[in-house]
């Protein structure tokens, strides 16, 4: 899987927002993979500062789309997430998303249902820690 982001946007979010196009290349494992690709996919741009919120996107792929077919090619086209962010929001004055001009942005797919109300706690999970200690913290969250 691969990232595009647009930081002023793409085509249909030209100077408006930050756009995310998300893409299946093909790989080596692609044969013991499932296809299509069905499974939620969460998109999350960090706030940097504690009391503010995330600005978290997730979606569930629709299967019968060719974004999301096994590749036949390097790629597959790239599926859009256009407004992904406001620009108006990312660039006010103070603004929680970015400190020493950095932002952090952290995508990961659902493999399992999580409701709306722990996305913010899975978030803020460390991805510095090993898979298996992401999973007991989510489960004990």
């Amino acid at each position: 899987m691969r990232l595009r982001i647009y930081l002023n946007g793409d085509s249909s979010a030209r100077n408006t927002h930050i756009s995310i196009h998300f893409i299946l290349l093909r790989g080596e494992y692609d044969p013991i993979l499932s296809f299509p690709f069905g499974y939620k996919v969460v998109v999350c741009l960090y706030s940097q500062i504690e009391s503010q919120k995330h600005v978290i996107h997730r979606f569930q792929p629709n299967v019968l789309s060719e974004y999301f077919k096994r590749p036949q090619t390097d790629m597959n086209e790239p599926y859009p997430i256009s407004r992904f962010a406001s620009l108006e929001h990312i660039q006010q004055n103070d603004n929680p998303f970015i400190r020493e001009n950095t932002m952090f942005i952290k995508a990961f797919i659902d493999f399992r249902v999580i409701p709306n109300e722990q996305l913010e706690q899975v978030c803020n999970i460390n991805p510095m820690y090993p898979p298996t200690t992401q999973q007991q913290l989510t489960i004990l969250k």
